[in-house]
């Protein structure tokens, strides 16, 4: 019997023939026991360099000869013969979306913060000084006056001014880690996730700060940190992702009033006036006279399928709901849990995230009001923000991820090696045509593109790292 959990935090793999099953948790492992070189999918490839994004959406994986266990899936194999695999049970997240757990709001998240608390070693808490970080450790500086509150510090900016009230109403004591890493070690840190990780990464703020805290928070001893991953997710915090999506909602609801509060309070969400106007005249078109309207009205605006990876754009999501479930199942939220479990696993501790419990699924099935009200997201949530923490901190409405400040530092002094890593990767030249590499390293080029030049490097780095080919 095999299963997996139902976020799917924890990868979990295999390879078989006619003669071999293996099952791992790591890719490496499996390549050790075969002996023989990695083979990569082109496509595969081609997506993540276009769009950052790899599939999630089947067993099938990057790699041409290794598949994944799918989460949520309880899978009985019988070693025979012939191997032959059957799955017993979907246990994943669709199940909870009408989930009753018996408790009120309020104490389900008090009790998902306690079953993650329960250790024997050096816990802390990640705050942020946003909304989600903040509902954890109100919470759970009630119940352990030994933990350890710390935070990743970037500078005096917006998280960490939220922070410092939050610390300062909770009469807590939080330890600043800088995030001050200059460019010079990155080069080997990126070596080292990928090498790790197995797959290229996005070579972004969020994925060196969080490899960054981790690193320190391990030297300090800390061994379980709980954090505030899955606010975004189940309680709608994205207005970038969910715009669309829940203006989709309000017109299959016929929610005119919502529509009329979005537009009010279109300043927080990002999206002109007449964007979302001429969004909401094709939904309106579409869904009640089947008129379907050219999208390029939407080019260079937040609500533009171009800036959607392909998996998206072949998905029909009438809701926000929808949409929320694929993004947590086989989406970008999936990419974000690899992400950060590995530079946790990297460094030896455990990091756990109440928010994501499986108790608390049903509230992608809520009302939109309960997500976003008059221009505030996440508003469930917010409501339980204790009195203790602060209106300043309940009301907060800027967003802020997590970043490292020495990102154009780092590409400007490794601009050289970065190119030529490129030049000479194989994949990369198998992947794409010359002219199109060049159009995007090169900095004169109107293609260039920093994001797309790093995951280049990126795929270049998993090469010399694997001795991939790709196929």
């Amino acid at each position: 019997m095999v299963s997996r959990d139902r976020f799917g935090k924890k990868p979990l793999y295999y390879f078989e023939d006619k003669n071999n099953l293996v099952i791992s948790s790591e890719i490496k492992s499996i390549f050790n026991y075969l002996k023989k070189q990695r083979v990569l999918r082109k496509s595969y490839l081609k997506s993540f360099i276009e769009f950052n994004y790899l599939s999630n959406e089947s067993e099938e994986t990057l790699y041409y000869d290794i598949k994944q266990f799918m989460p949520g899936v309880i899978t009985e194999i019988k070693l025979q013969n012939i191997f032959s695999k059957k799955i017993l049970y979907n246990n994943t997240i669709k199940n909870f979306l009408n989930y009753n757990s018996g408790l009120n709001f309020e104490d389900l998240i008090y009790d998902s913060i306690k079953i993650r608390l329960r250790s024997d070693v050096s816990t802390a808490v990640l705050v942020s000084g946003g909304i989600d970080s903040s509902v954890i450790a109100s919470n759970a500086q009630k119940m352990n006056k030994n933990l350890i509150f710390v935070k990743g510090y970037f500078g005096e900016d917006k998280d960490n001014y939220y922070a410092k009230e939050l610390a300062k109403n909770l009469k807590i004591n939080l330890i600043n880690i800088p995030i001050n890493e200059n460019s010079d070690a990155i080069i080997k840190r990126i070596e080292n996730i990928i090498k790790f990780m197995e797959t290229p990464i996005p070579i972004v703020g969020i994925t060196i700060a969080t490899n960054i805290i981790y690193e320190k928070i391990s030297k300090m001893g800390i061994k379980v940190v709980l954090d505030g991953n899955g606010g975004d997710e189940i309680y709608a915090g994205y207005y970038d992702r969910y715009s669309r999506h829940f203006l989709n909602s309000c017109v299959e609801n016929n929610e005119i009033l919502n529509i009329l509060k979005f537009i009010l309070y279109k300043k927080n969400n990002g999206l002109k006036i007449s964007t979302i106007l001429k969004y909401l005249l094709q939904k309106i078109g579409n869904y009640f006279f089947k008129i379907n309207f050219d999208e390029k009205i939407f080019d260079k605006t937040k609500l533009s399928l171009k800036l959607y990876n392909p998996a998206i754009k072949k998905h029909i999501f009438k809701n926000l709901e929808q949409f929320q479930l694929w993004d947590v199942e086989f989406g970008p939220t999936q990419k974000m849990l690899k992400l950060w479990d590995n530079s946790v696993m990297m460094n030896s501790v455990e990091a756990r995230s109440p928010l994501f419990d499986y108790r608390q699924i049903y509230n992608m099935n809520k009302s939109n009001n309960q997500k976003f009200f008059k221009g505030y997201n996440k508003f469930k949530l917010r409501n339980i923000l204790s009195s203790i923490t602060g209106n300043k901190l309940k009301y907060r409405k800027s967003k802020q991820a997590l970043k490292w400040n020495f990102m154009e530092e780092f590409l400007d002094k490794n601009y050289l090696v970065i190119l030529n890593e490129i030049k000479n990767s194989n994949l990369i030249n198998s992947c794409l045509d010359a002219k199109k590499i060049v159009d995007i390293c090169n900095i004169d080029s109107p293609e260039f593109n920093k994001d797309k030049l790093l995951r280049l490097y990126s795929v270049a780095v998993l090469e010399k790292v694997y001795d991939c080919r790709v196929k």
